[in-house]
């Protein structure tokens, strides 16, 4: 928790300075990382500092992960459509919480050790979503409003036209 509360801020500020998209994609590899690490850990030194690790990963994803979801889907300007993407991603993280409370649950019948692969492989599947399917829908998003921007130039250009040759008509009579 002191980890968490040292680094939220400069982790903040990475995320304002390079991108919520990049932040967020650290912190699925810090979390990716420190979990795979965790697996083979044993002393109580190396376990202190993936905890470190692992806080500091929280923070990169601390605020990062809603604000880019806000300005990926442009919900700033409807409070009713953001609250309801909101509520149903909360739905779904408590679906995924106790889907994964009964995986885990299953796999520490087995070995309570290997929690902490799933873990790790569980953020590495969230960290190529990110990367791979979100980057589609961002370029996807920007060729819709470079659409709209040449679409806006286009109907300036045309009321230009249209005015100057309503001017030169009005001059001839």
């Amino acid at each position: 928790r002191i980890a968490i509360m040292i680094f939220e801020f400069p982790t903040g500020f990475f995320a304002d300075r390079y991108g919520r998209r990049l932040s967020v994609l650290f912190s699925f590899f810090l979390f990716s990382l420190g979990y795979f690490l965790w697996f083979f850990t044993i002393d109580f030194l190396n376990l202190l500092v993936l905890s470190i690790l692992l806080g500091i990963a929280f923070t990169f994803q601390s605020g990062a992960k809603e604000s880019f979801m806000i300005d990926t889907l442009h919900l700033s300007e409807d409070d009713q459509k953001r609250d309801l993407i909101f509520s149903r991603i909360s739905i779904w993280m408590n679906v995924g919480l106790i889907c994964g409370g009964f995986l885990t649950a299953g796999i520490a019948l087995y070995d309570l050790k290997f929690i902490w692969l799933v873990a790790s492989l569980s953020n590495v599947l969230l960290f190529l979503i990110y990367f791979f399917v979100l980057r589609i829908g961002l370029s996807c998003q920007r060729r819709l409003i470079d659409r709209e921007i040449r679409r806006r130039q286009q109907y300036a250009i045309c009321r230009h036209d249209i005015t100057h040759a309503y001017q030169n008509i009005k001059r001839a009579f």
